[in-house]
């Protein structure tokens, strides 16, 4: 580093070093931050502001962690792809918000939400894909808040932890991947939030869905889940249907 913010340099590709970051990363296209493939870790941790989680050509990650519990959360600044981390994307603690983008993972890594955490997706965003693994714990609530309508990935047992199928624009359809596909949920699945109207239907991409829920199965106001195309439904719980 030789005094200007343009030729800063962070190198973490060592393998070892872990930054917690609990202010705000300014000027993200000034400067170098390399996480290597090595094993660091950057973490946005702040408990008193919203944060951005920032990317441009010179800012690479390895392990990224979420871990914003402000109330507000932490926010992507673009989409999370295989270049820009090349190790894990895990959602730690308080909420991580989309925006609107994508996040694609590297094989053989991780996409994790901790218990009690928030991982929402909003706008156009599609649920995670590419990675290895996708480690959804018991208590960790995944939330589909987008403005269009969505296939709701089913990923592989035991699945989701909490499933909150709730758009943020009324009138649309979210759809169970089809195909014979299992959508898991380990705790309760929550459809509709009292006041936005939503369709839950099964079959994308063609073909049947199955639903399996280790705990309840809710249906707010306003919400349907429409069973033609799903054959079977598997609830350790209750059914409440207020819809």
């Amino acid at each position: 580093f030789n005094g200007t913010p343009a030729t800063a340099i962070m190198d973490l590709s060592g393998g070892a070093g872990t930054v917690n970051l609990s202010g705000l990363f300014l000027n993200p296209s000034l400067g170098t931050l390399n996480g290597g493939t090595a094993g660091s870790i950057f973490n946005y941790n702040s408990s008193t502001m919203a944060q951005t989680i920032q990317f441009s050509p010179s800012i690479q990650y390895c392990n990224l962690h979420s871990s914003n519990t402000s109330g507000s959360g932490a926010t992507l600044a673009s989409s999370i792809t295989t270049t820009n981390v090349t190790g894990d994307v895990r959602v730690m603690a308080g909420i991580l918000y989309t925006n609107g983008f994508n996040i694609t993972g590297n094989p053989g890594k991780t996409f994790f939400v901790n218990d009690g955490a928030w991982f929402i997706m909003t706008g156009g965003s599609i649920p995670p894909t590419g990675f290895g693994i996708y480690d959804f714990r018991p208590t960790s609530n995944t939330k589909y808040n987008q403005n269009v309508g969505v296939t709701i990935t089913a990923y592989p047992s035991p699945g989701y932890g909490y499933l909150y199928c709730q758009p943020s624009v009324a009138g649309l359809t979210q759809t169970l991947a089809g195909t014979g596909q299992t959508t898991y949920v380990q705790s309760d699945i929550i459809i509709g939030d009292g006041a936005t109207s939503v369709i839950v239907a099964g079959g994308a991409g063609g073909g049947t869905s199955i639903l399996s829920v280790a705990g309840s199965v809710i249906i707010n106001n306003s919400a349907t889940l429409n069973a033609t195309n799903i054959t079977n439904i598997y609830v350790g719980g209750n059914w409440q249907q207020d819809g």
